[in-house]
């Protein structure tokens, strides 16, 4: 009777075996041969969050959209560099652990909800357009940046991390960025239309949704006299992408796309390409596979503009490495922050001062001028 029980363990052990070896077979194939999945799984799209009123951008939104887990915040204060466990600083959390989670909401000031047409039938895109508040000592030299801001994989452009980075630009920052205008991707938020759909992601799309609100600053009544590209985590793949393609855009050696081109880019926690941090967890197959590349450190080498790069010690999604290598590639100004992926924007006295110094260095050369304007 025992042998028997054992023997009718064995075999269901080995059935689930087979299963799961079923399974994870299956997962490698669709994910090797589906560009769709790869892009879903890339652009990390189920975690479109938070809600938001997305064309009433100056009110407060809904309490239960208004909880984000501040999780990097959490790990800069127990992971050093190197990615080691350091519970004695937990004490901190244990003390107060209601702020592990931020209620403090999405209040974006002096803020305009806009639509940007895109090239692609029925395709548009929703975007912020956010001036700084006066007062507070800020400080203008009349240059008037804009700053263009390419958001990384998941979350929209409410993402906790995001907002408090717009405010530091615009009220925290003593520098010269007047506007700051961050959009969602197609599929994202309220962007979108047409017969696309979320699992369309890909990187040319996103590419595209780039340059077209690139091309909609230049055209509106902003006409900003200096333009500043700023790309996070993905964005940076997005933001040199973009960069590349206006290059190659100058077909005929007129020069025309160097005028096209921003007077400066910021990359925060940029990679080298997104064969390589996938390789991290998936290996050959990533290597041999993934469609969606976003071969960034050749794209950097072209060195098209003015670069400043921003990375984080403890950051555990795109090694730091990485953003060392970007920036010998691209010949950029780098600045290490004590911090994670998402969490640069805590530092602000250090942040400032990358920020300021980049700015100053801009101001040394003349801006571009624009013309063809169109209302806001």
């Amino acid at each position: 009777m025992r042998h028997a029980g054992l023997s009718r363990c064995v075999r269901c052990g080995a059935i689930a075996a087979a299963a799961l070896a079923f399974v994870i077979a299956a997962g490698i194939t669709a994910f090797a041969s589906s560009a769709r999945l790869q892009g879903l799984l890339l652009f990390v799209w189920v975690l479109d969050w938070p809600p938001a009123d997305w064309d009433a951008p100056m009110l407060p939104f809904p309490c239960w959209s208004k909880a984000a887990c501040r999780w990097d915040e959490v790990e800069s204060a127990w992971i050093p560099p190197g990615g080691s466990f350091r519970p004695g600083d937990l004490r901190t959390w244990v003390a107060d652990p209601l702020s592990f989670f931020s209620f403090r909401g999405v209040r974006v000031l002096n803020a305009t909800a806009i639509r940007v047409p895109t090239a692609r039938p029925g395709v548009t895109l929703g975007a912020w357009v956010m001036h700084g508040a006066s007062g507070r000592g800020r400080v203008h030299s009349g240059s008037g940046f804009t700053l263009l801001y390419a958001h990384g994989n998941a979350g929209n452009r409410a993402t906790e991390h995001r907002v408090r980075l717009y405010e530091n630009l615009l009220n925290n920052v003593d520098c010269d960025i007047d506007t700051v205008i961050a959009f969602d991707y197609s599929g994202f938020a309220d962007s979108g239309g047409g017969d696309e759909r979320a699992w369309d992601l890909a990187e040319d799309r996103v590419v595209d949704d780039m340059l077209a609100v690139d091309a909609w600053v230049r055209q509106s009544s902003l006409n900003p006299t200096r333009l500043v590209w700023w790309g996070h985590s993905l964005g940076t793949g997005v933001a040199l992408g973009a960069l590349e393609r206006l290059a190659k855009s100058d077909l005929g050696g007129t020069g025309k796309s160097a005028a096209l081109l921003p007077d400066g880019l910021v990359l925060e926690a940029p990679f080298t390409s997104a064969v390589e941090v996938a390789a991290i967890d998936w290996g050959s197959l990533a290597r041999t596979h993934l469609v969606h590349t976003f071969h960034s450190l050749q794209r950097a080498e072209l060195r098209l503009v003015q670069t400043l790069v921003l990375h984080g010690e403890r950051d555990m999604v795109i090694p730091f490495a990485h953003g060392q290598a970007i920036s010998r590639a691209a010949g950029a100004t780098f600045e290490a922050f004590d911090s994670c992926h998402t969490d640069i924007v805590v530092r602000r006295l250090q942040l400032a001062h990358a920020v300021n110094a980049f700015v100053a260095r801009l101001l040394e050369v003349p801006g571009t001028s624009k013309s063809s304007q169109v209302a806001v």
